[in-house]
């Protein structure tokens, strides 16, 4: 992924779209710090330097106007630790072991989307970092600040990716569309702007048809941990499903709702439970998903209704 996402920032700023380019040299950087933690091994000097030049520069890219040579020498730099972190992977031993070796908490990667321990062995992004994003777009647009809107989208959508990378089936495609309708808030041909002459409703549409999607994920995610029997990870994203169901009944302005309401609520203590192994043996988890899930397809129909 650090590889692809440098190949990505070279041809965007050959083709001068220094927007783009920023956003990828901030995915390679993102992936390169996390092979590093998954390989258990900390960046040398001059792969550390590399990371944080091309940090700035991925900053400096959305609002100022660096130079060509900068750019290109930064890209090396990071070229050079993908490199050196490929001939540190090739010398890790084989064995059957390895995979149960995983990085502990301390050097995990502390760049956004970031990353959060969960359970002894399992790790996944930041479930809230796509909530603020999206969330902070909204305001950007409502503010007639389109740059920064477009910076928020812009983020909000790698969140997506992420997780539809975890995706399957109609949860990917689900997750895809949302993608796509936040793409459209952009300008056609310029990814840096918001494009502020879109109605407030088709803003309230795309956010709310995101949260849709990660609630959707996310209660897909929480009923195959529970029939693989992670209860930690159950309880993680039942609680992650319901916080984007919750913001996504704001957007869809579908409040008021008192079943709604209860299903939130005993989905959120069920998730506190279930995180702290406390969860007593009468609650039946799989009901609640399923209630959650009902009220998750409550939010598609308002999308669809929207959309007319």
């Amino acid at each position: 992924m650090a590889e692809h996402y440098y190949v990505m920032a070279k041809e965007s700023w050959n083709k001068e779209e220094a927007y783009t380019t920023g956003h990828n040299i901030d995915a390679a950087v993102f992936n390169l710090e996390s092979g590093y933690s998954w390989a258990n091994a900390e960046l040398d000097t001059s792969a550390f330097d590399a990371a944080a030049d091309a940090r700035a520069l991925a900053e400096e890219l959305v609002t100022g106007e660096p130079r060509s040579m900068e750019v290109s020498a930064t890209l090396d730099a990071v070229h050079t630790a993908i490199e050196s972190l490929a001939t540190r992977i090739n010398q890790l031993p084989k064995d059957p072991g390895l995979a149960l070796d995983e990085p502990i908490a301390t050097i995990a990667p502390e760049i956004e989307p970031g990353w959060v321990l969960v359970d002894e062995d399992i790790w996944t992004d930041l479930p809230d970092s796509a909530g603020r994003h999206l969330h902070d777009a909204y305001g950007a647009y409502l503010q007639g600040r389109a740059q920064q809107a477009a910076t928020e989208i812009n983020r909000a959508i790698f969140d997506l990716e992420l997780q539809a990378g975890r995706a399957t089936g109609e949860d990917r495609a689900t997750l895809l569309s949302s993608i796509r309708d936040l793409g459209d808030l952009l300008v056609t041909h310029d990814q840096a702007r918001a494009n502020l002459e879109l109605s407030r409703h088709q803003y309230d549409h795309a956010i709310a048809g995101a949260s849709y999607a990660l609630a959707r994920h996310h209660l897909e995610m929480a009923e195959a941990d529970w029939a693989a029997g992670l209860s930690t990870s159950t309880g993680y994203d039942l609680k992650w499903a319901a916080s984007y169901l919750a913001r996504g009944r704001v957007w869809a302005h579908q409040l008021n709702d008192e079943s709604a309401e209860i299903h939130l609520s005993d989905a959120r203590r069920l998730s506190e439970a279930l995180i702290a192994g406390k969860a007593k043996g009468e609650v039946n988890v799989a009901s609640r998903i399923e209630s959650l899930e009902q009220e998750v397809m409550k939010l598609r129909t308002a999308l669809l209704a929207m959309a007319q």
